[in-house]
Formats: structure tokens, C-alpha cells, sequence
């Protein structure tokens, strides 16, 4: 992949993450530990 799609596809998750963060400062969210999402997942 050439790099000014990798930086901009980077860029847009960096937001993401950011607005995420934000919305659980808002609402007082605590993220779901990792272990917890592949026991609901996984078989």
C-alpha cells in the first residue's frame, strides 16, 4: 500500500480512537478488558 493511504487511513483511526476516548469520559464507560470479548466470541 502506498504510504499517503497508510498515513491517512492512520490518521482517521487515531480520530476514532480520540472520539471514542471522549464519549467514555462523557458517559462514565469503562472499556471491555480484552479476556471478556474473547470469552463472549470464541467458542
Amino acid at each position: 500500500m502506498p504510504r499517503e493511504p497508510r498515513l491517512a487511513e492512520d490518521a482517521a483511526d487515531i480520530q476514532a480512537a480520540e472520539e471514542a476516548r471522549a464519549e467514555m469520559r462523557e458517559t462514565g464507560a469503562t472499556p471491555i478488558p480484552w479476556e471478556q470479548i474473547k470469552a463472549d466470541l470464541l467458542p
